[in-house]
């Protein structure tokens, strides 16, 4: 299933490799093919909007920070309509805390879709949320409540609501307002 975008639209390295990074937020190389559907992303397409929005107040200094580091390039879709790009564009295709906010009967028709756009020989990395770490942390927090300290409370109620959300979320997180 070929997708529409041309081949000449795709960035490449110096070294001629192509490298997409799907759902990338605002952490991304201006290098490689950043696509994303985040509201950065599409606010980034429009930054006299975007300055208004700060000087107003509306748009918080660190988000204003956060909007700087959007490559003005980047591709705007929906990962769930596809990967907007032809059969074997890509020499690596990488993404990074975006699988689990996928829903779970979606994640095959989605991981097909990263091979299709992969080149034969292309890598394919994904970065996931360390559940390990995040049951540590709830531990540790379970222990600290023995001794009633307050931060310990809300770190015990915060890695709660991390464990719950990695383990039933069944669709996308809601996006993030301004």
């Amino acid at each position: 299933m070929s997708k529409n975008s041309s081949d000449s639209q795709i960035k490449r390295l110096s070294d001629g490799r192509a490298m997409a990074n799907l759902g990338c937020g605002t952490r991304m190389n201006w290098e490689w093919n950043n696509i994303d559907f985040s509201y950065l992303g599409r606010l980034r397409q429009h930054m006299s909007a975007a300055r208004w929005l700060h000087r107003l107040g509306l748009l918080s200094n660190d988000r204003w920070n956060r909007l700087q580091a959007v490559d003005p390039h980047i591709i705007l879709h929906d990962l769930s309509k596809g990967i907007p790009f032809p059969d074997d564009s890509f020499d690596v295709v990488y993404h990074s805390q975006l699988l689990e906010h996928i829903d779970r009967e979606a994640v095959p028709d989605f991981l097909r879709e990263c091979r299709r756009v992969l080149k034969p020989t292309g890598i394919l990395r994904i970065v996931i949320p360390d559940l390990e770490q995040i049951a540590r942390g709830y531990l540790e927090a379970l222990t600290r409540l023995d001794i009633g300290e307050q931060q310990a409370r809300e770190e015990h109620q915060r890695t709660i609501n991390e464990l719950f959300d990695q383990m039933v979320r069944r669709e996308g997180a809601a996006p993030l307002c301004l």
